[in-house]
């Protein structure tokens, strides 16, 4: 239940924030998606400004769930390379970034098992498109591969966090 009021806020804050975004020029996008992965499936929400055609800063905040437990938050912020193709600004794209994640373990939880709560700070790099068919509205598609830099210092296997595929209805305004 927690998931889906997290997620309810992030989509009343897009709501909240149309009408101020739709007096601006057309560099602001909000976009609301899946992301999945081997192991679970999260609901996002993301904002991202648009510099020029070839540059866009954006972030996402997502929460779900994964085989051993629930996904509290995920937040990122990706600085994203454009190469865009098409008459209605479709793009090709490459980004980096980085946030903090929140999570709980309940597989084994209750009963003489702890329950562990844990957060950490991850890097990100992933690839994607995404296509507009109107001047407003889009869809855009990724993978990102997920890097966990405090398991690599500790000469650890990263794979405690799994890469994922994202898709996301996108609103330009």
């Amino acid at each position: 239940m927690k998931r889906i009021s997290n997620c309810s806020r992030a989509l009343a804050l897009t709501a909240l924030l149309a009408p101020w975004l739709s007096a601006q020029a057309q560099n602001h996008e909000v976009g609301v998606g899946l992301s999945g992965g081997g192991t679970g499936i999260l609901v996002d929400a993301s904002y991202g400004y648009k510099f020029n055609k070839n540059f866009r800063l954006e972030g996402e905040a997502a929460t779900g769930t994964f085989v051993l437990g629930d996904v509290d938050y995920f937040i990122s912020g990706f600085a994203v390379a454009r190469f865009p193709f098409g008459e209605k600004d479709s793009a090709l794209f490459a980004r980096a970034g980085a946030g903090p994640i929140k999570y709980s373990s309940s597989l084994f939880c209750g009963g003489i098992f702890a329950c562990n709560s844990n957060t950490e700070m991850l890097g990100q790099i992933g690839f994607g498109v995404e296509h507009f068919f109107s001047q407003n509205w889009g869809v855009k598609f990724d993978a990102t591969a997920v890097i966990n830099p405090g398991a690599l210092d500790n000469g650890e296997d990263d794979d405690e966090f799994t890469d994922y595929v994202s898709i996301s209805l996108v609103r330009r305004f």
